[in-house]
């Protein structure tokens, strides 16, 4: 490693420039913050309608016996099925 020359009694050294100031960089502006959107509005909740204060009377059906499903009476024909058609065949006609 090379040492500097001395300075020399005679000669003056010359003085060093001094650096320039390195110039600031402009900061950098903040990004716009975005806009917020407005809260929705709830829906308006619904009224309730007003129950009526006499109850209404309860109809009553009068249940008749179906006629298709009523069982023969005795006076009734032989021919009388509960199926109409011809009867299920048996699923084994062998055994």
């Amino acid at each position: 490693m090379a040492t500097p020359p001395l300075p020399t009694p005679g000669r003056s050294t010359p003085t060093p420039t001094p650096l320039p100031t390195p110039t600031p960089l402009p900061t950098p502006t903040p990004p716009p913050t975005p806009t917020t959107l407005p809260t929705p509005t709830p829906p308006p909740t619904p009224t309730p309608l007003p129950t009526p204060t006499t109850p209404r009377a309860a109809r009553r059906t009068v249940l008749t016996p179906s006629p298709w499903r009523t069982p023969p009476s005795p006076s009734a024909p032989r021919s009388w099925r509960p199926f109409w058609g011809k009867p299920m065949a048996r699923a084994n006609p062998v055994a």
